[in-house]
């Protein structure tokens, strides 16, 4: 358990660590550019992550579109699709390797840190599932959720 802008950069600079690897995020990424800054986001951690060769796929809400249509996801090393905008939530959940980080949205500054091969292999799969169900509904021209 974490609290603070310290707190929550330490636990996702954890997720940077292994060369090679594939993240998975969900959340509001406008809630976190308001917690570390987007340009943190852009001078460091994109930039640290994509020299260690390490993918991001994302779920995140509509609002930052406009914004990330801008940016170039293939040289970035990442890939995202949109939440619908009705369910959106101020907190971000970063998932990779046996971790899973929660973090608040940036008035509570709060991030939870579960270290288990257990409940990581559910929350990857829970998002490879809206992943999935998220990219097919791209395909057709009615949303099946």
């Amino acid at each position: 358990y974490f609290e603070g802008q310290e707190g929550y950069r330490l636990a996702i600079e954890d997720s940077l660590r292994k060369p090679g690897n594939l993240l998975r995020h969900i959340g509001s990424l406008t809630e976190s550019h308001k917690t570390l800054g987007e340009k943190y986001d852009l001078d460091y951690y994109i930039p640290t992550r994509v020299n260690q060769n390490i993918q991001i796929n994302s779920l995140y809400f509509p609002d930052i579109e406009p914004v990330m249509k801008k940016r170039d996801d293939k040289k970035e090393l990442r890939e995202i699709r949109y939440l619908p905008q009705k369910f959106w939530f101020k907190g971000s959940v970063l998932i990779y390797d046996n971790k899973v980080v929660t973090l608040s949205g940036a008035e509570e500054m709060m991030t939870v840190v579960i270290e288990s091969e257990t409940i990581a292999e559910a929350e990857k799969q829970k998002f490879d599932m809206l992943w999935e169900l998220i990219g097919a509904a791209k395909k057709v021209s009615q949303p099946h959720f």
